[in-house]
């Protein structure tokens, strides 16, 4: 026979006849009072995952499992971290080197977009209907990319303007982008691209009251909107001692119709830190090493390149005073025999001697240099800093001395850096952008998706689309292709995938481009080579098959 009871003690009192009572002094009984709070602990925490209360924290969950306490103590000024990385890409050559090639192989001159609706989703089936939706959303979205409208100062176009973004995040560890919405005031009106961007600098985020540092959160902590210091965009050199006497405006993350208004891209140090440090902070002390090394060094060639010398003088040979009258007579007396040098001698400081004295000469110092040990001491340092960023030496200073092999595998370890970084970049910035404009395409009704606004499955099967930048670098241009035709061959990658990882383009541009190429060969009686009309004839069935 079962019976329902409310706690453990009901439980026990019932089955074994204990009273957990005040004045029971049994260890065993205390346990259950232990028991029973830490039953009422759960409940107190179900009911804040439940409820939400906890305002002032990051988040509910970090209240719980952090206590009241502060969730990271931070050790180090974020201020101070990205003037050392500006300072620093002035100063360091490699410093400078690592941010360029990470801008050439992940952003490059821009991203190119595949567009790629899920025409599953979608219920589209005829291979030309799908071509024709495909061209027109690549068309307009291409013509807004290569365009400088989307800066909204008009300074870039998109691929500059991205780089910009990219480099901007790398030195100073985070970035805010505002989108600003171009809306048509009549039908006719013509706007190429409905969304503009702009980069926010990082030290325009001004420190409000309600705000943790400069971002103001909901009680679950998450962001919902930034203090932008009024102005400062034109003029931040020294915005950091000018933020509070400036006029700061709100921005909320979402306009009122939960469209995306701000983006904040950061290199975060710890999970629910909220701004971003520079990617390089842990290897500055390091740079600023190499920095030093490489100065004194410098310096010292450059006196060993000079005649660097001192002059020594024979014992018993200085001059006198002219006021120990005797011992300057006897002086001049013993020495008035001895000629004097009449080559004129030139030291570091351009000081110009005519002659030299009685019991005088030249001696020339020696710095030893160049210093051999110097490059050894530069990759010691810079083969554990740049590996720890996913960035081999071989790279970062453009030089595959090795063989092929060792060079193959530092340029691939380099891309696996790229890819997650290009990732991570389309997916936080590119891919609301393009969202963005996509939707307002729509809305305006520039762009006719059918069930685009009424149903958020073919939304989003038609928002469906990938970016590409900048292939991996070809060592061996022919073993490369080789290597990718057999893997085709075999069934391994597609013709896409090949083409995108060889020349970071798009297969079925290719296809399209090759078969009008050869309709215009045909036409004017030019024969462009058997491989060529190879190529064309077995892409004709895999461009439609992919559409």
């Amino acid at each position: 026979m079962f019976r329902f009871v409310k706690n453990i003690s009901e439980a026990l009192n019932y089955a074994f006849g204990i009273t957990a009572s005040n004045n029971t002094s049994s260890d065993f009984v205390k346990e259950i009072k232990e028991i029973e709070n830490i039953d009422k602990n759960v409940n107190a925490v179900n009911y804040l995952n439940s409820t939400g209360y906890g305002t002032g924290y990051r988040s509910v969950g970090a209240k719980i499992e952090y206590g009241v306490q502060p969730v990271v103590d931070e050790f180090f000024d974020r201020v101070v971290l990205v003037g050392r990385s500006r300072q620093s890409e002035f100063d360091s050559v490699h410093y400078k080197a690592m941010v360029y090639w990470l801008m050439t192989y992940v952003v490059g001159t821009g991203l190119n977009i595949n567009v790629l609706p899920n025409w599953e989703i979608l219920g589209i089936e005829d291979a030309k209907t799908k071509r024709k939706y495909q061209v027109k959303i690549e068309h307009r979205i291409k013509s807004i990319l290569k365009s400088k409208e989307v800066d909204f100062l008009g300074n870039y176009n998109t691929g500059q303007f991205f780089r910009e973004l990219y480099r901007s995040y790398v030195v100073d560890g985070d970035v805010f982008v505002q989108f600003i919405y171009e809306h048509k005031k009549t039908v006719n009106d013509f706007v190429l691209t409905p969304v503009k961007l702009r980069i926010i600098p990082t030290e325009c985020i001004s420190y409000e009251k309600d705000s943790a540092e400069g971002i103001k959160l909901d009680k679950y902590g998450r962001e919902i909107g930034y203090y932008i210091t009024e102005n400062n965009y034109e003029d931040t050199s020294s915005s950091y001692y000018k933020k509070s006497k400036k006029k700061s405006v709100y921005y909320p993350k979402y306009t009122s119709l939960r469209q995306i208004q701000m983006i904040h891209l950061a290199n975060r140090n710890r999970p629910l830190d909220l701004r971003g440090i520079p990617k390089a902070s842990h290897i500055f002390h390091e740079l600023e090493k190499i920095y030093q090394a490489n100065v004194a060094e410098l310096d010292a060639q450059l006196l060993n390149a000079q005649l660097f010398a001192v002059v020594e003088r024979e014992l018993g040979t200085e001059n006198k005073s002219e006021i120990d009258l005797p011992a300057s007579r006897n002086f001049r007396e013993a020495t008035k025999e001895v000629p004097s040098t009449d080559k004129s001698v030139l030291n570091t400081t351009n000081i110009v001697w005519n002659y030299l004295n009685s019991g005088e000469k030249l001696v020339q110092a020696n710095s030893n240099r160049p210093n051999l040990n110097i490059p050894a001491f530069i990759d010691s340092i810079l083969i554990p800093a740049y590996s720890s960023m996913g960035i081999p030496v071989e790279v970062l200073k453009g030089s595959f001395n090795s063989n092929y092999s060792a060079a193959r595998a530092a340029i691939n370890q380099m891309w696996e850096t790229v890819v997650q970084e290009r990732t991570d970049f389309a997916l936080n910035v590119i891919s609301p952008f393009y969202e963005s404009v996509i939707t307002e395409l729509v809305y305006s009704g520039d762009l006719d998706l059918p069930y685009f606004l009424e149903d958020s499955n073919k939304r989003l099967a038609w928002l469906n689309h990938t970016w590409t930048g900048s292939a991996i670098p070809n060592l061996d241009p022919l073993k490369e292709v080789n290597a990718l035709v057999t893997a085709i061959d075999n069934g391994l990658i597609s013709r896409g995938e090949a083409s995108n990882r060889l020349y970071g383009n798009n297969f079925k541009n290719n296809a399209a481009n090759l078969s009008e190429e050869n309709r215009i060969a045909k036409d004017l009686n030019i024969n462009l080579g058997t491989q060529n009309n190879n190529v064309n004839n077995n892409t004709v069935g895999e461009e439609n098959d992919a559409a």
